[in-house]
């Protein structure tokens, strides 16, 4: 008998440390992508004004700053990432049960062995595989996500993915998942769309198996991890008897707020203080004990 395999794979996290005018945009890095040729729906990201490049409204000559010219682009910077937060009251509401028991669940009995468990991005694999069942099988999911029904399942979805998505150049954080279909299962156009739509989930169809079909869901997980994966990715493949796989990852960058220094670049740095509007001090550039990332929560470094 046919099985039904769901494909979990390692999610990437890296926060990058680089400077004032650094640039986190995972655009640049991008693999070829041999995925499109089997798309039945591909997810549209939201896209982002990106955060500005600081160095760029500083002139070295005269040693100033243009804070208006660099206030108009941050601002729009900073409205499409509010926008991008504000998601309707509630909207995570009932997550935390299912997050507390799953998180119990994958990540006991260790055996002494490092374990790393996104509940988000099992949330949304779960979420998609509710929408592409039916009957007790989906009740079955509805109730373990505490969703009352498949309609409030695929609005929670989408808030919650919104809310944890970005990709401005500052901070780069996406939920990519996706469903590979086995060439042989027919399909409903409309559930690939609404896969898209709400999941922000990529579906493709083709020869399970088959080294291309096995090559098109590696390009896809590097080219939605920036190519960090690419050694994990290079031994993926799926069993010619799979009828549906689902696959998920997790990118994580940042920026820090202010860029940790030598002494020499005392002047550098002195540019993000302004920008922080704080006093620069060789504590807080060479040996910072915290320091924020950009948009993000503080994160402790001792140097």
């Amino acid at each position: 008998m046919k099985r039904i395999v769901a494909l979990c794979l390692a999610a990437a996290c890296l926060i990058s440390m680089v400077g004032c005018a650094g640039d986190t945009n995972m655009d640049e890095k991008k693999p070829n992508n041999s995925a499109s040729a089997y798309a039945l729906a591909l997810a549209s990201y939201p896209e982002m004004a990106p955060y500005p490049n600081e160095m760029e409204y500083f002139d070295e000559k005269t040693g100033e700053f243009d804070s208006d010219g660099f206030d108009v682009v941050y601002d729009a910077w900073q409205s499409d990432r509010k926008a991008q937060r504000s998601q309707p009251e509630g909207y995570a509401d009932g997550l935390e049960p299912f997050f507390a028991s799953s998180i119990r669940e994958f990540l006991s009995n260790s055996n002494g062995e490092n374990k790393v468990y996104s509940p988000l991005s099992v949330y949304m694999a779960l979420a998609m595989l509710a929408e592409v069942t039916d009957s007790e099988s989906r009740q079955q999911i509805l109730d373990l996500l505490g969703s009352e029904s498949i309609e409030a399942l695929r609005s929670q979805a989408a808030s919650v993915w919104n809310a944890n998505y970005s990709n401005d150049g500052a901070v780069t954080s996406i939920l990519a998942n996706s469903l590979w279909l086995n060439e042989s299962v027919n399909f409903n156009q409309s559930t690939m769309d609404s896969l898209a739509k709400n999941y922000y989930a990529s579906s493709f169809r083709g020869e399970m198996g088959s080294e291309e079909f096995n090559q098109a869901l590696r390009d896809w997980i590097n080219e939605q991890t920036g190519g960090l994966l690419e050694a994990q990715a290079d031994g993926l493949s799926m069993d010619p008897e799979t009828v549906m796989a689902l696959a998920s990852t997790i990118y994580y960058r940042a920026k820090w707020h202010s860029e940790l220094m030598r002494p020499e670049r005392k002047r550098a740095c002195s540019i993000c203080s302004v920008l922080m509007e704080r006093p620069w001090s060789a504590t807080s550039c060479t040996r910072a004990a915290a320091t924020p990332i950009t948009g993000q929560i503080s994160s402790a470094l001792l140097l």
